[in-house]
């Protein structure tokens, strides 16, 4: 009840204060109206309109005057053909007469006509940086736009200029065709000449003259070459009489030698065996148990003299066998060298008896002559068939070229299609850009609108319970308020409900001034949604504004301190500056202010018609941490402020 009877004594003093009420309800009318009239009509066409350029075309060609045409559709230019208009274009620029000034060069147009770029330079006003990239950007696209035309005008020329090489190409290729055809009937003629040649028979005439000499020398030949192979036997047999000799002295030395290592071997043994005696090594095998090392080292000695003994025994036996086998080979080469003999003497009794043969000598003058003649017969054929091979070269090289320049044609002529069948447009801009803009049809007042409401909830509330409590703290109000059972608690939350009472009256006024003043197409059903979200950050507001008048002494320090804690959060917010574009840190603690949190659910309400606060999240329990943060705090320091009076 206590809570309700203040509230009520704050509406009968606003009442009263008809200066304060006026203001109250004026305020957000007089800001709504001003920002829908300098936003209502403010698409980017017609900004741009509005942004003094000066165009210095220097160049009368057709490129320069469509570029400079184009440009001043879009901005308020004023166009100067002097020479010496970019002196006094910078000279406007430097003074901030004009915010942009856009210079076409002489001989931009006979540049592009020649295949060379024609240069347009943009200086821009970085003073104001939102201006000079928004001109920047437009005469970008103006000349980039400029640009795809001139391209296209001259791929447009090239591919006609291609489709007619490709049709000449093609006539190219049928003529190859004709050419492959007679080509190959010259080869057909050609194997055709060159096989009546190559069925004249020289061999059967060759081979008659060559029975008849046959006849007459095979006799002689015969004869000559069985004395040559009975020679080659008679020292075949010598040299094998020879090897056969070798191999027995050798035999006989390898007997000799395995003897006497016999011999070796058998003293040897003996010698072993006499050292086994006199060592005493036949009692040797009553001692291996014998742990001392001396005896150890007699018994192992025995033990080698018999393993010694029996190696060489088998030694022994092995060469006793390989004499035997080298005594064998001994015998079977000095046969072998017996035989030999016989059978040469043999072969030089044949080879004396032919010896008495008489030889040949003479051919018939007439299978000379005949000879001749099929020799030059034979020559004259050959000769030919080189021609008609060397015609036939020549004639499949020259298909083969004609082979080779048809298919560069064919390559060339696909090449040169494959480029035609791209159109212009698909060369100078591959990529079909497209730009989709929700709430395309959105004004500039209806999306800075969430903003303004926020900003005049923001100053208002922060003002409004600023001055009340510190108007009642200057007249004494305050200390009689509390002299009274009245908690702090209930002090502050009458404060606070005032205040979000005239937050609530202010945002349907605004809300029916922008529907009714600007057409905004605000959806009603919203509006409890937006009154709480007006609310909460009301709450939030007020406790700044108590806190500020908790320490004020005045109402000149209240006004300051409101701007100079109001003008922070009105720059972090986002409506100046996109918070998207701040240095990551500041827009991170943008995010936590309770201004950015406001305007965040009324764009969700306003802008996007999310019917649910809820669905803000983190925004709105933000704005909760806020008014709950700043009336405990504003509770604490009124009580402190109070009891220091007291």
């Amino acid at each position: 009840m206590r809570l309700l009877w203040l509230l009520f004594k704050d509406l009968i003093e606003i009442s009263r204060d008809r200066k304060t009420l006026s203001l109250i309800l004026l305020a957000p009318v007089v800001i709504t109206i001003l920002a829908g009239l300098v936003f209502t009509d403010s698409s980017q066409e017609t900004s741009m309109k509005r942004i003094p350029v000066a165009i210095c075309q220097m160049d009368s060609g057709p490129e320069a005057t469509v570029v400079a045409q184009e440009m001043s559709k879009v901005f308020n230019a004023n166009v100067s053909s002097d020479q010496g208009c970019l002196a006094q274009a910078d000279g406007e620029l430097g003074n901030g007469n004009v915010l942009a000034v856009i210079v076409i060069y002489d001989g931009f147009s006979n540049n592009i006509a020649n295949g060379s770029q024609g240069k347009l330079t943009v200086m821009t006003d970085n003073a104001r940086p939102e201006v000079a990239g928004l001109v920047g950007s437009v005469a970008r696209g103006i000349a980039y736009g400029a640009s795809k035309e001139v391209s296209a005008r001259f791929i447009g020329a090239t591919w006609s200029t291609l489709e007619n090489m490709s049709a000449g190409l093609e006539n190219l290729s049928n003529s190859l065709d004709n050419a492959s055809a007679e080509t190959a009937q010259i080869q057909d003629s050609l194997k055709e000449t060159r096989d009546r040649i190559a069925a004249i028979d020289t061999a059967s005439f060759r081979a008659s003259i060559n029975s008849s000499k046959g006849s007459l020398s095979s006799l002689q030949e015969g004869i000559d070459s069985l004395k040559s192979e009975m020679n080659n036997s008679v020292s075949d047999i010598d040299y094998l009489d020879a090897r056969m000799s070798a191999i027995y002295d050798t035999a006989t030395n390898i007997s000799t030698g395995i003897l006497s290592v016999r011999s070796n071997i058998s003293r040897t043994s003996s010698d072993l065996t006499q050292m086994y005696n006199d060592a005493f090594c036949p009692d040797a095998a009553a001692f291996e148990n014998v742990t001392e090392a001396p005896v150890q080292r007699w018994v192992l000695l025995c033990k080698d003299l018999i393993t010694v003994n029996e190696s060489l025994g088998e030694l022994s036996n092995s060469m006793a066998e390989q004499a035997v086998f080298v005594d064998q080979l001994a015998n079977e080469s000095n046969a072998t060298r017996i035989r030999l003999a016989i059978i040469r003497e043999g072969v030089v009794n044949t080879s004396t008896h032919l010896d008495s043969v008489y030889e040949l000598n003479e051919l018939e003058a007439s299978i000379a002559s005949m000879e001749n003649a099929v020799l030059q017969l034979e020559e004259l054929k050959q000769a030919s068939t080189e021609d008609m091979d060397s015609m036939g070269g020549i004639v499949a090289s020259l298909s083969e070229g004609i082979s080779g320049l048809k298919t560069s044609t064919l390559s060339a002529k696909d090449v040169l299609d494959t480029l035609t069948s791209r159109g212009p447009d698909s060369i100078v801009t591959p990529i079909l850009f497209e730009e989709v803009k929700r709430l395309s049809g959105i004004r500039r007042i209806e999306s800075i609108f969430p903003a303004l409401v926020g900003v005049i909830l923001m100053f208002v509330t922060v003002l409004f319970s600023a001055i009340i409590l510190l108007k009642e703290r200057s007249s004494g109000t305050l200390k009689r308020t509390m002299m009274s059972p009245v908690n702090p608690i209930e002090l502050v939350l009458s404060k606070v409900a005032l205040t979000m009472l005239v937050a609530i009256f202010q945002v349907i006024l605004v809300y029916l001034v922008g529907s009714l003043a600007f057409g905004l197409a605000i959806n009603w059903y919203n509006l409890p949604q937006s009154i709480l979200v007006a609310g909460l950050m009301s709450l939030s507001f007020a406790s700044i504004g108590m806190i500020i008048a908790i320490f004020a002494e005045s109402e000149n320090t209240a006004m300051l301190s409101s701007l100079v804690i109001c003008l922070p959060l009105l720059f972090l917010s986002g409506i100046f500056f996109p918070r998207e574009l701040m240095v990551s840190e500041i827009q991170a603690f943008s995010t936590l202010l309770p201004l950015t949190q406001g305007i965040k659910l009324l764009e969700s309400l306003l802008l996007y018609s999310q019917t649910e606060v809820i669905r803000a999240g983190l925004n709105t329990f933000g704005l909760l941490f806020w008014a709950v943060l700043g009336i405990v705090a504003s509770t604490k320091l009124l009580g402190d402020r109070v009891q220091q009076s007291l």
